[in-house]
């Protein structure tokens, strides 16, 4: 450590000013005077870190506090990684032409798409990483991460050894949105804090150092980004745009940001966006235009130039959220955008920069021509969503983010040829099953409506085969017992347009079996009786339909359904009285008998009645516990506090007992015996 020149690395402004820059964190006391007139003591003197340090691993500080209860993260080691988060924008981040590094909850992955192979950084805070960026130099990483029981880092490391080089502290109150390294100054970054600070910070970050900080804004912000001129920056988030600069007042420097202002044009969250040399700004919106800003004002809307003379059309049917600018030396030749529609559409840059409105028409919109446009769609999917374009710095690999079919894109623009370099659930994963007879299988379910088979053997990629039924979720899975399918290849999925599919794995690929549905709402929970006769469902609407399972054939023949008064969380069978026990979310528990086939009649309707009890458990109620006290320690008003309250407890105790509504959602219950 090396001692620091006077002046260096300090910052100034007030941190609670929405258009200022932070005051000095360490020196804002010092040479203040005291109330009693005295000078106030001096701040300690600042330290220089020097650029060959990096933290140990074993550093006190990095080192987690563990709940009551939890293991040790030492005790298991991660083996594999699939997945990729679509829902989180900006998700990628590109190294080169090869790799590409993106987020999927608490873990950061390196990814190369031409081996498929993996290099896995897990995060340290216990809420996930927020976002991660690469410098232009592609040495260094900036992980910034979310937490919920203290203020998290940003957490910086060297690509090639993964080592902790340095900690960004008290940057966010929660989490980042956003962070940027600046590619005018290679030691300062610009982070972006979420909710409920919302914090726009610069920091020199070889020092761990703040510069300057300050409120980006007051609702959700998405995304900062350096201009091309040093000391302007870009915020961009709900329904708003930023312009900032760094402006030297007689009190120091200063972040200044003007709000943008979209006039008569229909407000928009703002995702994509783009910088042309001559300092105008290109954003995407909601409703498919492309927004052209001068100034802090919409200049105009651009639309796509039609057949006619004056006919417009839409740039894009949907949301516009990935944009890049393309340039020859200096200049910019062409915009390109991408939509929810699944195209990528080029405009020239020239006709954006001369738009120029017909302020007597009323309107703002200007037709421009377009020049080129790539349709990407996966084969039998839908349109790809295109939420992101990232390139290389070569500009040889664009990845796009596709949202919809939930897979990242590598686009060649030299051929325009697209293919897909990784896949994975576009949403939520409802659930996972693996099969005895078939190691190394696993089937995942997802609110995406797709089915996936995966090879949890292999050491790359190892997803095998996939269904998909656009529009629909799947909510839930149970693998068939042996006396259904002695090979144990039967799995039934329940939907959530109350449709239970059943389908058998066949080498490469999901064969369906049999399609019925049972329910008006969505199926939640599907269970297989111990004997294999009976598949019973539950659905959003309150009811559990039953299905006799045919001995030959495997199929499923309707039985009837019965209505509860609650909703069902969870079904279980007793192996041994064959009785059903569901988990309600009015607090209760009903034990069903088991549906005698012989006795149900569905000529008329499928409604039928079971033999049931129910059991209501009493939540027991927290008691506090007082810490022992020595009476000889206490004051007589102590003692009389003490004494009182005493009493008072007492008093409650001999009076009549209130009714009091404790009932609570119950989520789980195993049988023990009979």
């Amino acid at each position: 450590l090396e001692q620091a020149p006077d002046g260096e690395d300090g910052y100034d402004g007030d941190p609670d000013e929405a258009e200022t820059g932070a005051g000095p964190a360490d020196d804002e006391a010092a040479g203040e005077e005291a109330e009693d007139g005295e000078q106030s003591p001096k701040a300690p003197e600042k330290v220089l870190l020097a650029d060959s340090f990096y933290y140990e691993m074993d550093a006190p500080e990095l080192q987690k506090e563990l709940p009551t209860g939890q293991l040790p993260d030492a005790l298991a080691t991660q083996q594999r990684f699939a997945g990729f988060d679509f829902r989180k924008k900006y998700n990628i981040q590109v190294l080169d032409s090869r790799r590409i590094i993106y987020v999927v909850g608490h873990t950061v992955c390196m990814y190369n798409v031409e081996t498929r192979e993996q290099r896995l950084l897990h995060g340290r805070e216990d809420g996930g990483v927020g976002y991660v960026a690469v410098d232009a130099t592609g040495t260094w990483i900036a992980v910034a991460e979310m937490s919920t029981t203290r203020m998290p880092k940003v957490y910086i490391y060297e690509v090639a050894t993964l080592r902790l080089y340095r900690m960004l502290r008290q940057g966010a109150q929660k989490g980042y949105a956003c962070c940027e390294f600046s590619p005018h100054d290679e030691w300062q970054i610009a982070t972006l804090g979420l909710a409920p600070g919302y914090l726009l910070t610069i920091w020199n970050w070889k020092q761990e150092g703040v510069l300057l900080k300050c409120k980006a804004f007051g609702q959700d912000v998405f995304r900062v980004t350096w201009g091309r001129y040093p000391g302007f920056l870009i915020t961009t988030g709900v329904s708003h745009i930023r312009f900032w600069k760094m402006a030297k007042t007689f009190t120091g420097l200063k972040l200044q940001g003007d709000i943008g202002k979209f006039g008569a044009t229909e407000l928009s969250d703002l995702t994509g966006f783009v910088e042309l040399p001559q300092g105008q700004i290109v954003t995407g919106s909601e409703y498919g235009k492309l927004l052209l800003w001068e100034g802090v004002n919409v200049k105009c809307e651009l639309m796509r130039q039609g057949d006619g003379v004056d006919s417009r059309e839409m740039p894009h049917m949907g949301a516009v959220e990935g944009l890049l600018v393309l340039e020859e030396g200096e200049k910019a030749t062409h915009v390109v955008s991408g939509g929810a529609d699944g195209y990528l559409r080029w405009w020239k840059a020239s006709d954006i920069e001369l738009a120029e409105p017909d302020y007597d028409s009323g309107h703002l919109e200007v037709a421009i021509e377009m020049t080129k446009e790539v349709y990407i769609a996966r084969e039998g999917g839908q349109p790809a969503h295109i939420m992101l374009i990232a390139r290389s710095s070569d500009d040889k690999a664009w990845f796009l983010q596709d949202s919809e079919n939930g897979c990242v894109w590598k686009f060649d623009p030299a051929t325009d040829e697209c293919s897909v370099i990784l896949s994975a659930h576009a949403q939520a994963i409802s659930g996972i099953l693996t099969f005895p007879n078939f190691p190394g299988l696993a089937v995942t379910s997802s609110t995406d409506g797709t089915l996936r088979g995966h090879n949890y053997t292999m050491e790359r990629d190892g997803e095998m085969f996939v269904t998909s039924y656009p529009g629909v979720d799947v909510l839930c899975m149970q693998i068939a017992p042996p006396t259904v399918d002695p090979t144990g290849r039967t799995i039934a999925a329940g939907f959530s347009d109350g449709v239970v599919r059943v389908f058998m794995l066949y080498g490469d690929c999901f064969v369906l079996k049999q399609a019925y549905k049972p329910h008006s709402a969505a199926v939640r929970l599907l269970e297989y009786s111990p004997d294999g006769l009976f598949l019973v469902s539950a659905a959003a609407d309150h009811t559990m339909f039953f299905m006799e399972m045919q001995a030959l054939s495997g199929m499923a023949r309707p039985l009837g359904f019965i209505t509860l008064d609650s909703g069902i969380n969870q079904i279980v069978w007793n192996d041994e009285t064959e009785r059903i026990l569901t988990c309600l979310q009015n607090g209760t528990m009903a034990e069903f008998a088991r549906p005698v086939v012989e006795c149900i009649d569905s000529s008329e309707t499928y409604e039928f009645a079971l033999d049931f009890r129910a059991v209501a458990p009493e939540a027991p109620e927290e008691e506090e516990e007082e810490p022992e006290v020595d009476e000889d320690e206490l004051d007589e008003e102590q003692k009389r506090e003490r004494k009182e309250k005493q009493d008072s407890k007492e008093q409650k105790k001999g009076e009549e007992e209130v009714e009091v509504d404790l009932s609570t959602s119950i989520l789980r219950a195993v049988y023990l015996s009979e």
